[in-house]
């Protein structure tokens, strides 16, 4: 019966140091994972890569609602009154300087909506777009 005891005892010693070494490779393994292009720290370049605001310069009588389109999804940014100067950041909405086409579209509260030229964001950039009471007079300008 000793020598049974015995046998379980190396083979619990043998079947832990097994286990230990396996728990080891196994957090080794996560812990690359976690530190490779996927993580933190690529959300951080693609985030610091990213547009940091619009600026509405409101120069129209008429209160104005603003949206960022890209493709064919429109993101509402906010109102904007008559003679009103606003701005808005735009990274939470997670745009990249991508090199893709954006536009502004402006919903006046009375009215027809209009919407400004093309453009595009540079890295670390920001977008005002003038608005004049002729919307043919408005304009944006990238910084």
């Amino acid at each position: 019966m000793t020598s049974i005891t015995v046998q379980c005892a190396r083979l619990r010693a043998q079947l832990s140091r097994h286990l230990v070494a396996a728990s080891i490779v196994v957090g080794a393994a996560g812990m690359s994972a976690c530190a490779s292009g996927g993580g933190v720290g690529m959300r951080a370049a693609q985030y610091d890569a990213s547009p940091t605001s619009v600026v509405i310069e409101n120069n129209s009588w008429d209160r104005v609602t603003v949206y960022i389109s890209r493709g064919d999804q429109l993101w509402r940014l906010g109102d904007v009154g008559a003679l009103a100067r606003t701005e808005f950041p735009i990274q939470r909405l997670g745009f990249i300087a991508d090199g893709r086409s954006t536009f502004l579209v402006a919903h006046p509260l009375a009215g027809q909506s209009f919407r400004s030229e093309q453009f595009m964001f540079p890295s670390g950039g920001i977008a005002v777009w003038t608005i004049e009471n002729q919307s043919g007079l408005s304009h944006v300008s990238v910084r």
